[in-house]
């Protein structure tokens, strides 16, 4: 390649004066199933210790908080037995304003509807959203997703993940949750 003749193997942005390889595409791409792969792997091994249900929901729990850099993360199961989703597992920030409930109804909240539909459920204005609750509202969340756990076609658990930042759930993060 003689002077003045572009490189194909660069693209035409520059950061701090300097060309943007045209594989950043491909390295972000790498690095993000890198973050799946090891976060799978790290389930993976919390899911096969021996310790108690609680334990082990509370370390996936944790890790799933750290990935997805939430403030908060939760996991409700069903309880047939109180009619209900109840909390088994907490990561990140408590408020003693607006504690969270023990349990909340198979309908209610972004969690309930996400159990409901078997489907995933995000939002990037929480406090606006027809489904907010307000002890979430009172935490200063602006960012939410209810991640339902699906086994054999059924669901056996819903994520909810918060974040007080506006916008925090992008498709890609959504994705890598997936």
């Amino acid at each position: 390649m003689g002077p003045g003749e572009d490189n194909p193997r660069l693209i035409e942005s520059t950061v701090l004066g300097r060309p943007i390889p045209s594989n950043t595409g491909d390295q972000m791409l790498e690095t993000s199933r890198s973050m799946e792969l090891a976060t799978l792997s790290d389930i993976a091994r919390i899911m096969s210790r021996v310790v108690s249900f609680d334990e082990k929901a509370s370390q996936v729990v944790e890790r799933l908080a750290l990935v997805s850099e939430a403030d908060w993360v939760g996991l409700r199961i069903p309880d047939e037995r109180l009619l209900g989703l109840r909390l088994v597992a907490t990561a990140g920030y408590e408020s003693e304003r607006s504690p969270l409930p023990n349990l909340l109804a198979y309908n209610q909240g972004m969690t309930g509807r996400a159990f409901q539909s078997s489907r995933p459920i995000v939002t990037q204005d929480y406090p606006n959203h027809a489904d907010a609750l307000q002890h979430h509202v009172d935490s200063g969340e602006n960012s939410t997703m209810a991640l339902p756990l699906l086994f054999d076609g059924r669901v056996t658990g819903v994520f909810t993940f918060g974040r007080r930042e506006f916008s925090h759930f992008t498709p890609e993060r959504v994705g890598l949750l997936e």
